[in-house]
């Protein structure tokens, strides 16, 4: 993890104009403070304002908040692809994640040309209409989101929630397991609200 910091440091303190960044951790800790680390160490970066695609990659998955995702919108506006993965082991896919449904409208505010979009959330319930949240406008320009594994729970409500922020969405899609419907559900909600276009 060391190692993974500095690299991050040096990239940081060099000042030029990187566009692409992927990071693949094959393996994240089951401590904590691990996630914690990883998280510090990706703050780091922030100050590469000119990155448009970033790719993070990890075994178990990145423990990104809300909170976190609203400093990636907001360190980096000119994104215009933003993936996380990761692999239904060792947790379950449906390990209820802190990233949920709300962290969609600083991405939405603060990246308007974000095109695609790949995050695991907890999609289990929409977050109300806020009057003062971010993102009143809708974002134009996203045309693919991954969902990944997440929990999701009445998925007209939550496909309500997204296309309320992303109109312009072309395919919802995400990581399923034979016993997992729930994505199944949302994609098709999704796909009956672009056939009556």
């Amino acid at each position: 993890m060391k190692s993974l910091s500095t690299l991050y440091a040096t990239l940081a303190t060099k000042n030029f104009p990187l566009r692409r960044l992927s990071i693949d951790v094959d393996y994240i800790a089951e401590v904590p403070s691990y996630s914690h680390r990883l998280n510090a160490a990706l703050q780091q970066l922030f100050c590469l304002h000119t990155l448009e695609i970033l790719s993070l990659e990890a075994g178990s998955g990145w423990d990104l908040d809300d909170a976190l995702v609203g400093d990636i919108a907001r360190a980096w506006p000119n994104i215009t692809a933003l993936y996380t993965s990761s692999s239904p082991h060792p947790h379950p896919p449906h390990a209820v994640r802190r990233l949920t449904l709300a962290a969609l409208r600083p991405l939405a505010f603060h990246c308007p040309n974000l095109r695609r979009l790949a995050l695991d959330m907890d999609a289990r319930f929409p977050p109300s209409t806020d009057p003062t949240a971010e993102a009143q406008s809708p974002q134009t320009t996203l045309a693919v989101l991954s969902v990944g594994y997440s929990p999701i729970r009445r998925s007209t409500l939550v496909a309500d929630f997204i296309f309320n922020i992303f109109p312009a969405l072309m395919n919802v899609y995400g990581q399923t397991i034979e016993e997992d419907e729930d994505v199944t559900k949302l994609s098709l909600t999704c796909h009956k609200r672009w056939s009556r276009w």
